[in-house]
């Protein structure tokens, strides 16, 4: 009997001790919205790329970025299209007043989108594990090139008076929308984009909590059966 107690203070060691891995997290707006905006147009001979965003998300926790995710759809017929469309996660001010440094970002190159009565979440997989705390404010934005689609793309987002809206529109030049920094001016604090990240928590600029010393606890349980 008492062989079987040693033997089961073992087993409880291995469960509890072992790392079991960390589970991702995520943070931003993960709602369907219900109203829409452009991020690329097409028009005439003019491409109109609008890099859209939000402020005041900040993960619950420090860790590294993983992916971005944005819910979107073709912004003029109820079928599918395809074109370049780009998510990035910007600090807000950490370059300066109105100027906000990229810390991470994704180009999907021919990124499908659905009809605009079927919307759907598009994965952006963040490549270099960037940092991201718990304490920074985030700007959740994206852009689109219209000279890939045939008409244009939009972006769903919802309103209240919490979430900084920030727009910009850059005609022709969707390689410039991707300015880093963002230099952009938030125009009113009326809408948060349906946009959000999914990470890691762990790393980042927190501490991690110390792994126990496996092998003398497990020694201490083999050597009392």
């Amino acid at each position: 009997m008492k062989n079987y107690k040693y033997l089961l203070l073992f087993l409880f060691a291995i469960s509890v001790f072992i790392p079991i891995g960390v589970m991702a997290d995520t943070f931003g707006y993960e709602n369907d919205g219900g109203t829409t905006t452009w991020i690329a147009l097409k028009s005439g001979p003019f491409n109109y790329s609008y890099r859209v965003g939000h402020s005041n998300y900040s993960p619950t926790l420090n860790g590294t970025l993983d992916s971005l995710h944005a819910y979107i759809a073709n912004g003029y017929a109820d079928s599918g299209d395809a074109g370049d469309i780009t998510v990035f996660l910007n600090q807000k001010d950490s370059e300066g007043s109105d100027s906000h440094g990229e810390i991470g970002s994704k180009e999907n190159v021919n990124q499908a989108v659905n009809g605009y009565n079927t919307p759907a979440w598009a994965t952006f997989t963040i490549s270099g594990s960037p940092s991201i705390s718990s304490g920074a404010n985030y700007i959740f934005n994206i852009v689109g090139d219209p000279a890939d689609f045939t008409y244009g793309a939009i972006v769903f987002y919802d309103t209240d008076s919490n979430h900084y809206n920030y727009t910009e529109t850059f005609t022709n030049d969707y390689a410039g929308s991707k300015e880093n920094p963002w230099t952009v001016t938030p125009t009113e604090a009326n809408r948060y984009y349906s946009i959000y990240a999914t990470y890691t928590p762990g790393g980042g600029e927190g501490e991690e909590e110390p792994i126990p010393d496996m092998s003398q606890v497990i020694g201490y349980a083999l050597n009392r059966l």
